[in-house]
């Protein structure tokens, strides 16, 4: 197999989301600092889109990583089919102990219960969103919902929906108006161009173990795989 022939350690280019594997480009260096501003200030809620293929998924790992020690954050990325599957998730993602709660409304006190713990210890939680676009219209008013709440001593719970551009039809819709209102901080990932497709393959051929001297696709074999993703 081509792996062994050119010594590497694994496929270079295997799909994955591990953060590790990550190429920050100039334009996705200055995304993700502007990003992590937003929760370090804890400005207000966070909308994220890319077209399918553009990395969004390793990228929300990326942010992951990189939040500060006072941010706790719950990373949701499977299906939600009901608004009571939403405040579980959350709250399970939270790592919370949900023993003795059996409603929405039980789980949901829950969750602002940990809301007022973390911020009387001056933490703040950050709720990722992966393939936000699955989510439906009842799911989506049920966030909003919970961006409302404050505890006395102030907001301590962000948002951050990280999506195909699709969702941004549903958001027009006048049922998601409040809920688009709230989601100011606005993000998108755009697909690499042609130096930056270069320099993605090389970081990851090097991740892979690449030693040999020159490069392996020539300027024309990139210009081709440019255009051809």
């Amino acid at each position: 197999m081509y792996e062994e022939f050119y010594s590497l350690q694994h496929p270079p280019f295997r799909e994955s989301s591990d953060p590790r594997l990550i190429f920050l480009s100039e334009t996705l260096k200055l995304t993700l600092s502007n990003l992590l501003r937003c929760f370090r200030n804890r400005h207000d809620h966070v909308l994220l889109l890319g077209d399918e293929g553009v990395g969004k998924s390793i990228f929300a790992r990326t942010i992951v990583n990189n939040l500060t020690p006072e941010a706790v954050c719950a990373y949701i990325a499977q299906p939600i089919e009901h608004t009571e599957q939403l405040v579980v998730d959350i709250c399970k993602a939270f790592e919370m102990q949900l023993n003795g709660a059996s409603s929405k409304t039980g789980y949901i006190m829950r969750l602002h219960a940990l809301m007022d713990q973390f911020s009387a210890n001056e933490q703040h939680a950050v709720v990722i969103f992966d393939n936000a676009q699955d989510l439906s219209e009842d799911i989506l008013d049920e966030i909003h919902l919970l961006m409302d709440y404050e505890p006395s001593q102030g907001r301590c719970l962000q948002f951050c929906l990280i999506s195909r551009p699709e969702l941004q039809d549903v958001l027009n819709k006048p049922p998601c108006r409040h809920l688009t209102s709230s989601l100011s901080q606005r993000f998108h990932l755009s697909r690499l161009g042609p130096e930056e497709t270069n320099g993605y393959i090389k970081h990851r051929l090097h991740l892979a173990g690449y030693q040999m001297v020159g490069d392996l696709f020539n300027p024309s074999a990139v210009q081709t795989i440019y255009s051809e993703t």
